[in-house]
């Protein structure tokens, strides 16, 4: 017998075999296993051990303030089956309670967030934004724009709303914009909760004797701290690699598979971010009051359906999204961004106006809201439409760039006659020093837009040259932003009115360009004569003769967005086409 080397036909049926398994990143849990109670006790242990791990590892308060509310206050104990683990999470809770951020630290860190994801939303609806979004999902949810702008933006909200799963990644960023009093745990704190973490793992390992828990789904310290030190590894390939290898690991600790199948689907690896997302899917148990995380997998999951083929499936998961992770005003925020892309409005309008009653990112909810009442195209709904930009333009959180896109949805004359005074509020001011001449424009703030807590400078076109102000200066009285360009043409080159020159100015938005048009040109006026000059012509009986000066002027012509041209006619908006 020949006992050398397999035939090559057996040597490559087993080399496809290993290659799928290992494509694939299937784990070996079958989905029976995942209903014993042996398993459900492996989960709520493994959840609690890493929640105390994560916050002793990282000493910080934002962190067991997140871990507190959203894994172990957030655990039904009427799925636990075990009095000794009902009572352990309760011992954790009590302990933990009194480190927790108070209501005004969570304002400053939801602020933070809030804002993270407002303006991901404005630049997921440039064009080039969009294409990449749709690109990230392998085209999967490729829906005909304008549809497909809100696609993309859902799908840039839905990674920002996962972020309780992977907020670790912004742990610098938060720490650098709140006092380090806030965050830090104090000494004493880090001790007590480290000696309470070696007293959980005493209960964890009778526990686990207790049901027999095999050990695959037992999780120790040394995995925990591998699995965070990979989350920390900035290199995208190598990280999916790392957690790749120590799948077999987590069985029994779904965050894992949200990390392993974010890793693959950022590099495009879109069959094995399927199966580390299914594997969740396929075994979920309905454990937590408001699941987080399982909806955050189903988030990035609808991403890789394909959109109109799976709508059934899509439209199911969307539901299910809601059921399970319904306080999380970002979730519902992602899922009627879907939901206007493919059409169903009504449910779309429902999420929104539930985010504004809650008070959660109001201003860009309304904005939606009022958007989507418009594209239902219903009576009842235009009306409602007119309402939501008649309170935007009276409240000052609402950005003028919102109202003016907004109202370009329909041109509403009435509305356009409202809004017109804002940009009559608009103001310029000419002035010549001893070494450079001036352009001063002043904005309410309510056109100022603020990007990383510094202002975007709005551009000036002229004379076919571009600049941007080299000084700002608020004023808290008059709640105004005035901008100084310097260089701008001395009021001797100015032309006359018959010949106006003119000068266009980029007002700040970080979506849709808005650009307002002025003409500007000298005028001759009366100077106001010295009262001592009259006497002196009047002794000598001669005529004097009226004084005149230059005086700059500035007469607002044109505004244009990216779907709309308006001339201003007497300072009202006037619908037309752009030149």
């Amino acid at each position: 017998m020949n006992m050398g080397s397999p035939p090559k036909i057996i040597q490559l049926a087993v080399f496809l075999v290993l290659s799928t398994l290992n494509t694939l990143c299937l784990a070996e849990l079958s989905v029976e296993a995942s209903q014993t109670p042996a398993y459900r006790t492996a989960l709520a242990l493994n959840y609690a051990h890493a929640a105390l791990y994560t916050i002793t590892d990282y000493n910080d308060r934002v962190v067991l303030d997140q871990e507190y509310r959203e894994i172990l206050n957030n655990i039904k104990l009427s799925a636990i089956q075990d009095e000794e683990v009902i009572d352990l999470l309760k011992k954790l809770l009590d302990t933990l309670n009194q480190y927790l951020l108070s209501d005004q630290e969570q304002e400053v860190v939801k602020a933070i967030y809030q804002n993270k994801i407002d303006e991901a939303f404005y630049e997921s609806l440039s064009t080039s934004s969009i294409t990449g979004s749709l690109g990230n999902a392998g085209g999967a949810l490729a829906i005909p724009l304008p549809a497909g702008s809100f696609i993309a933006a859902g799908m840039v909200v839905s990674d920002l709303a996962a972020q309780m799963v992977n907020y670790r990644e912004h742990v610098e960023e938060y720490r650098k914009k709140i006092n380090r009093e806030t965050w830090e745990l104090k000494k004493e704190q880090a001790i007590q909760l480290t000696n309470l973490r070696k007293q959980f793992l005493m209960y964890y390992w009778n526990l686990m004797r207790k049901y027999k828990i095999p050990d695959q789904w037992r999780i120790t310290e040394k995995q925990f701290a591998t699995l965070l030190d990979i989350l920390k590894d900035t290199d995208k390939n190598r990280q999916y690699r790392r957690l790749d290898r120590i799948k077999g690991q987590f069985e029994a600790y779904p965050p894992f598979w949200y990390y392993l199948g974010k890793a693959a689907q950022t590099l495009k690896r879109y069959d094995a971010a399927r199966a580390a997302y299914d594997f969740v899917i396929d075994r979920h148990f309905d454990y937590f009051r408001d699941d987080t995380i399982y909806a955050s997998i189903l988030l990035n999951r609808i991403q890789l359906y394909s959109y109109p083929k799976d709508k059934e499936i899509i439209e199911t998961l969307l539901d299910k999204i809601v059921k399970v992770n319904p306080s999380d005003g970002s979730k519902m925020l992602a899922v009627a961004l879907y939901l206007g892309g493919i059409g169903h409005y009504p449910k779309a309008i429902n999420l929104l106006q539930r985010n504004i009653d809650e008070n959660f990112m109001v201003v860009l909810n309304t904005r939606l809201l009022t958007e989507f009442n418009v594209s239902t195209g219903s009576k009842g709904n235009i009306d409602k439409y007119r309402k939501l930009i008649r309170k935007m333009i009276r409240q000052v959180d609402f950005k003028h760039r919102d109202i003016i896109y907004l109202i370009g949805k329909t041109d509403d004359r009435e509305l356009l006659r409202i809004f017109s005074h804002r940009i009559k509020r608009i103001s310029f001011r000419h002035e010549e020093g001893w070494m450079d001449t001036y352009l001063y424009v002043t904005l309410a703030k309510r056109w100022v837009l603020y990007k990383n807590d510094e202002a975007i400078l709005p551009t000036l076109t002229y004379l076919n040259g571009k600049k941007t102000p080299d000084e700002i200066t608020v004023d808290k009285v008059t709640e105004s932003v005035t901008f100084r360009y310097s260089g701008f043409l001395p009021l001797d080159e100015f032309p006359s009115k018959k010949f106006p020159y003119e000068f266009r100015i980029q007002l700040p938005s970080r979506d849709t360009p808005i650009n307002l048009t002025v003409k500007y040109f000298y005028e001759e006026e009366k100077e106001e004569t010295n009262q001592l000059i009259k006497n002196v012509f009047g002794l000598f009986a001669q005529e004097q003769k009226p004084a005149t000066k230059k005086v700059p002027k500035f007469v607002y012509y044109q505004l244009e967005t990216n779907n709309n041209c308006y001339r201003i006619v007497g300072g009202i908006l006037k619908p037309k086409s752009c030149r």
